[in-house]
């Protein structure tokens, strides 16, 4: 599903984290789901070979149809250890927060990023548009 013929200018992204004015307006999400990625790709998640690799190459065909110029890429399984419960329906916010006071701040446990593999943002750049 092609919304428009724009092509990523990830200078549009760069101008708006900078403060200034870009060339045209700059969409902006973190992340959307499963079925909408689906929608805007025009296509099914493929579940074989890479299946990580396969869920950015979605993400990227999606984003890049709906006319963003960049897309949200996660490199690795990083993440930050919390107590959140995922579940199907809406929850708080505030659920599974782990960070409540300075003294919380101070006793989490940090993840170091230089232990984590972060290869599949390499494998991933083949399949960027020009401009994203």
């Amino acid at each position: 599903m092609k919304l428009h013929n724009r092509k990523p200018d990830i200078e549009n992204l760069y101008k708006v984290l900078r403060k200034e004015e870009p060339a045209r307006p700059t969409l902006f999400e973190l992340f959307m789901n499963l079925p909408l990625y689906e929608r805007l790709a025009g296509r099914k998640l493929v579940k074989t070979g890479d299946p990580a690799l396969e869920n950015l190459k979605l993400v990227v065909e999606a984003y890049t149809a709906a006319g963003y110029d960049y897309a949200t890429a996660h490199g690795s399984d990083f993440g930050f250890p919390s107590n959140r419960h995922q579940e199907k329906s809406t929850i708080s916010l505030n659920d599974g927060c782990v960070i409540t006071d300075e003294a919380s701040f101070e006793a989490y446990q940090w993840p170091d990023p230089d232990d984590w593999d972060f290869s599949r943002l390499e494998r991933i750049r083949p399949f960027l548009p020009d401009g994203m």
